[in-house]
C-alpha cells in the first residue's frame, strides 16, 4: 500500500474512455479503479500549493474562511 503526505481533494479530469473501465453496477473509484490505473500508469497528480481544508459541513465551512483569511492578514503577500 502507497502512503503520501498528499490528500485527495476529489477533482478528477477523466477522458471518456474511463466509462469503458466502470462496470454497470455501484464501484468506487478509488479503490477499484484508481489502483488499476496506477498499475498501468495511466494515473496522475497535480499539486496545488495554497491552503486547504475539508469543509463537508457548514460550520467547518466558516471555520475554514476564519482560519484562511487570518493565514492570509499573516502572510507577507497580504501585508502592504
Amino acid at each position: 500500500m502507497f502512503i503520501s503526505n498528499k490528500i485527495n481533494a476529489g477533482l478528477y479530469l477523466f477522458n471518456t474512455s474511463i466509462i469503458d473501465r466502470i462496470e454497470n453496477r455501484p464501484t468506487s473509484i478509488e479503490k477499484e479503479i484508481f489502483p488499476k490505473m496506477a498499475e498501468e500508469k495511466k494515473i496522475y497528480q497535480m499539486v496545488l500549493p495554497g491552503y486547504w481544508m475539508d469543509i463537508g459541513q457548514p460550520h467547518d465551512y466558516l471555520s475554514g474562511q476564519t482560519l484562511y483569511l487570518k493565514s492570509l492578514a499573516e502572510s507577507d503577500e497580504f501585508k502592504g
